[in-house]
């Protein structure tokens, strides 16, 4: 069984109109495009420390590299079900 994680991210907007989405796990990049959903993706399991929860950063970037960053906490367990979540990054 697997739980698919997507990314949604509307109502961003570049002055030029380009804009890059980047969804980062423990610092390592995971996804990234410049469409404001990115595709379902798998997440490795969560810190059993942690009751099986780990943080995603989500950074939304310009052509100039301006960026704003949010931390977003997930939990990923072993009991999960076939199923796609979506996690909304507002501006």
């Amino acid at each position: 069984m697997k739980t698919f994680f997507q990314m949604k991210c509307p109502g961003w907007q570049g002055a030029d109109g380009y804009i890059i989405y980047k969804v980062y796990h423990l610092g390592r990049l995971l996804q990234h495009g410049n469409e404001p959903i990115l595709s379902p993706m798998l997440l490795p399991l969560g810190n059993p420390d942690k009751n099986y929860t780990d943080e995603l950063t989500v950074k939304i970037c310009d052509k100039h590299g301006s960026c704003s960053e949010e931390m977003l906490t997930v939990k990923v367990s072993r009991r999960i079900r076939n199923r796609t979540i979506s996690l909304t990054f507002r501006e």
